[in-house]
C-alpha cells in the first residue's frame, strides 16, 4: 500500500492512512493489529497529539485531534475510527 500512520509516541501503523475533514480525522487502518489494542492507542490523548501520515516518503501532520468519538470493524477486514479535535 505504501502508506503508513506514526502516532505521536512514534507507534507505526502499516498500510493505514487518513483522511481530514474539518474538525474530524477519518482514521483507515490495514494494519495486522486487535480492535482492543487499536482502540487503546486512539484512545490515548497522548499518542493522538499529533499523527503523521508517511505516504511514499511525502509526510503529511495532523494536530490536535485527541477525542475518539468512534471505532469500526469494518466488513472488508480493517478498522475505521473518527477523531475529534477538541474545542
Amino acid at each position: 500500500m505504501g502508506r503508513r500512520l506514526i502516532l505521536n509516541d512514534g507507534t507505526e501503523l502499516q498500510d493505514s492512512y487518513v483522511i481530514s475533514s474539518g474538525s474530524v480525522l477519518w482514521v483507515y487502518v490495514y494494519a495486522r493489529i486487535g480492535f482492543a489494542e487499536l482502540f487503546d492507542l486512539l484512545n490515548d490523548r497522548r499518542k493522538t497529539a499529533r499523527v503523521t501520515l508517511d505516504q511514499e516518503g511525502t509526510m503529511a501532520y495532523f494536530d490536535g485531534y485527541t477525542d475518539l468519538f468512534c471505532i469500526r470493524k469494518e466488513d472488508g477486514g480493517f478498522i475505521s475510527a473518527g477523531l475529534r479535535k477538541e474545542v
